[in-house]
């Protein structure tokens, strides 16, 4: 077992045997890291992605990507498997230095082998993509599953997107709409919105406006900016809904104002046919 400093009498000694201030400022830092060390008994690597996580959300201090880097990396190397999967996004994402996906698959697959959920999830992403890796299709769905078995309705939802589109296997729409029906029932918005699609266009199912138009609306009460399209969409043709061009310029609106491009060209068209 390691050495570790005292916080006892030998530390009170060697700070009044301190010369300088910027030594004894040092000290002072460095014991109180080690206190907050201790608080996590034997896990250093929970202390250090606590404050990693901190300086990455700007949680009580600046938001500073580089430090959350290294803190991430003090962590990741104590087998923080949370600090891994972090590490892996800033990597990914270009936070805190330059964008790597080699890097991000790295940490990604190390937190994921630590049983790491979202990392699992993140890590099949970039096989899905190709990002970092030669694009995989089936090994993107191992971690999918892998990830779905933890519970996650992230999983399940790139699960039924592969089925729906035949990504690595033959496009399979009841797989699909099983897995989206299952992530939905988790409160997955992404597969309440793709639910309503199946419906509109029959996709697998016997085409059906109302159900589609129950899905886009659980999805937009969930704060989809796509199901909200969707949904201003049924009521500007009076599919599923009597048609109502008021709830449809208000359904373009708030999907519009979360970004979505296709709502902003509807309401720029509305515009224009009916006037100010």
């Amino acid at each position: 077992m390691s050495s570790a400093p005292e916080s006892g009498q030998k530390g009170k000694k060697f700070l009044q045997n301190a010369v300088s201030c910027g030594v004894l400022a040092v000290i002072v830092l460095a014991i109180l890291g080690y206190q907050g060390i201790r608080k996590f008994g034997q896990n250093p690597g929970a202390y250090w992605f606590k404050k990693g996580l901190q300086y990455d959300l700007g949680k009580g201090v600046t938001q500073d990507y580089v430090e959350a880097r290294d803190l991430y990396q003090k962590a990741a190397d104590a087998g923080n498997p949370q600090a891994m999967n972090n590490l892996g996004l800033l990597y990914e994402q270009g936070q805190g230095g330059p964008q790597d996906y080699t890097k991000a698959l790295h940490w990604y697959l190390k937190a994921a082998n630590a049983n790491n959920t979202k990392a699992m999830v993140n890590l099949a992403e970039l096989y899905e993509d190709g990002s970092g890796t030669t694009q995989d299709y089936a090994t993107a769905r191992d971690w999918y599953q892998k990830a779905a078995s933890n519970g996650s309705s992230n999983a399940l939802f790139h699960l039924g997107v592969l089925s729906a589109n035949g990504y690595g296997e033959s496009r399979d729409y009841a797989k699909a709409h099983e897995l989206y029906q299952k992530a939905a029932d988790k409160g997955e918005a992404r597969a309440m919105n793709n639910l309503g699609v199946f419906y509109e266009q029959g996709s697998g199912v016997t085409q059906d406006y109302a159900k589609a138009r129950d899905w886009y609306q659980k999805a937009a009460n969930a704060g989809n900016a796509r199901a909200m399209n969707n949904l201003a969409q049924l009521y500007e043709k009076g599919e599923g809904v009597t048609q109502d061009y008021t709830k449809a310029r208000q359904w373009y609106q708030r999907s519009a104002d979360k970004g979505n491009a296709d709502a902003k060209q509807a309401l720029s068209r509305l515009a224009a046919l009916n006037g100010p």
